[in-house]
Protein backbone atom coordinates (compact mmCIF):
# COMPACT_ATOMS: atom_id res chain seq x y z
CA UNK A 1 0.00 0.00 0.00
CA UNK A 2 2.76 2.47 0.91
CA UNK A 3 4.75 1.44 -2.15
CA UNK A 4 1.75 2.33 -4.32
CA UNK A 5 0.67 5.56 -2.61
CA UNK A 6 3.97 6.85 -1.23
CA UNK A 7 5.24 7.71 2.19
CA UNK A 8 2.97 10.75 2.55
CA UNK A 9 0.12 8.27 2.66
CA UNK A 10 1.93 6.48 5.49
CA UNK A 11 2.18 9.70 7.47
CA UNK A 12 -1.47 10.69 7.12
CA UNK A 13 -2.86 7.20 7.56
CA UNK A 14 -0.43 5.66 10.08
CA UNK A 15 -3.08 5.09 12.75
CA UNK A 16 -5.48 3.22 10.48
CA UNK A 17 -2.63 1.39 8.75
CA UNK A 18 -1.21 0.37 12.12
CA UNK A 19 -4.36 -1.54 13.01
CA UNK A 20 -5.02 -2.95 9.52
CA UNK A 21 -1.51 -4.07 8.56
CA UNK A 22 0.13 -5.36 11.70
CA UNK A 23 2.26 -2.31 12.34
CA UNK A 24 2.35 -3.44 15.95
CA UNK A 25 5.71 -4.96 15.04
CA UNK A 26 8.54 -2.45 14.86
CA UNK A 27 10.31 -4.56 12.25
CA UNK A 28 7.61 -4.04 9.61
CA UNK A 29 8.40 -0.38 8.98
CA UNK A 30 12.07 -0.82 9.75
CA UNK A 31 12.29 -3.36 6.94
CA UNK A 32 10.41 -1.04 4.59
CA UNK A 33 12.83 1.77 5.43
CA UNK A 34 15.86 -0.36 4.62
CA UNK A 35 14.24 -1.56 1.40
CA UNK A 36 13.85 2.09 0.39
CA UNK A 37 17.50 2.76 1.25
CA UNK A 38 18.51 -0.18 -0.94
CA UNK A 39 16.50 1.42 -3.76
CA UNK A 40 18.37 4.70 -3.15
CA UNK A 41 15.19 6.37 -1.92
CA UNK A 42 16.76 7.72 1.28
CA UNK A 43 14.38 10.65 1.80
CA UNK A 44 11.41 8.30 1.71
CA UNK A 45 13.24 5.91 4.02
CA UNK A 46 13.82 8.76 6.44
CA UNK A 47 10.08 9.43 6.53
CA UNK A 48 9.33 5.75 7.18
CA UNK A 49 11.91 5.62 9.98
CA UNK A 50 10.41 8.77 11.52
CA UNK A 51 6.93 7.24 11.52
CA UNK A 52 8.36 4.09 13.09
CA UNK A 53 10.06 6.20 15.75
CA UNK A 54 6.79 8.05 16.40
CA UNK A 55 5.03 4.70 16.88
CA UNK A 56 7.80 3.12 18.97
CA UNK A 57 9.74 5.83 20.84
CA UNK A 58 10.91 3.34 23.46
CA UNK A 59 12.79 1.08 21.02
CA UNK A 60 16.49 1.83 20.59
CA UNK A 61 16.72 0.26 17.14
CA UNK A 62 14.30 2.88 15.77
CA UNK A 63 16.78 5.59 16.74
CA UNK A 64 19.66 3.60 15.30
CA UNK A 65 17.88 3.16 11.96
CA UNK A 66 16.98 6.82 11.57
CA UNK A 67 20.56 7.73 12.55
CA UNK A 68 21.93 5.47 9.83
CA UNK A 69 19.63 7.07 7.28
CA UNK A 70 20.77 10.55 8.30
CA UNK A 71 24.37 9.41 8.00
CA UNK A 72 23.74 8.10 4.48
CA UNK A 73 22.16 11.45 3.62
CA UNK A 74 25.28 13.22 4.88
CA UNK A 75 23.56 14.88 7.85
CA UNK A 76 26.10 13.87 10.46
CA UNK A 77 24.76 16.26 13.08
CA UNK A 78 21.36 14.54 13.06
CA UNK A 79 22.98 11.10 12.76
CA UNK A 80 25.09 11.74 15.86
CA UNK A 81 22.04 13.00 17.77
CA UNK A 82 20.01 9.87 16.98
CA UNK A 83 22.89 7.45 17.55
CA UNK A 84 23.35 8.95 21.02
CA UNK A 85 19.62 8.66 21.70
CA UNK A 86 19.72 5.02 20.57
CA UNK A 87 22.60 4.35 22.94
CA UNK A 88 20.71 5.87 25.88
CA UNK A 89 17.52 3.95 25.04
CA UNK A 90 19.32 0.58 25.03
CA UNK A 91 19.26 0.16 28.81
CA UNK A 92 15.48 0.50 29.07
CA UNK A 93 14.59 -1.28 25.81
CA UNK A 94 12.97 -4.55 26.87
CA UNK A 95 12.12 -5.63 23.33
CA UNK A 96 15.48 -7.10 22.40
CA UNK A 97 18.13 -9.48 23.64
CA UNK A 98 21.28 -8.57 25.51
CA UNK A 99 23.30 -9.91 22.57
CA UNK A 100 21.56 -7.57 20.13
CA UNK A 101 21.96 -4.66 22.54
CA UNK A 102 25.71 -5.33 22.70
CA UNK A 103 25.99 -5.46 18.90
CA UNK A 104 24.04 -2.22 18.66
CA UNK A 105 26.26 -0.54 21.29
CA UNK A 106 29.38 -1.57 19.38
CA UNK A 107 27.91 -0.43 16.06
CA UNK A 108 26.86 2.92 17.50
CA UNK A 109 30.31 3.51 18.98
CA UNK A 110 31.91 2.65 15.62
CA UNK A 111 29.60 4.97 13.65
CA UNK A 112 30.14 7.83 16.08
CA UNK A 113 33.90 7.39 15.77
CA UNK A 114 33.59 7.47 11.97
CA UNK A 115 31.83 10.82 12.29
CA UNK A 116 34.42 12.24 14.71
CA UNK A 117 32.29 11.92 17.82
CA UNK A 118 31.82 9.55 20.72
CA UNK A 119 29.06 8.65 23.11
CA UNK A 120 30.29 11.12 25.76
CA UNK A 121 30.81 14.22 23.63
Amino acid sequence: MVAERGVDFLITEKDSLQSRYNLDNVNTLNGLGYNLINQERQNEALTVFQVNLDLYPEIANCYDSIAECYMILGDNESAIKYYKLAYVKLDSDSTTTDEFKQRLREGIAEKLTEMGSDINS
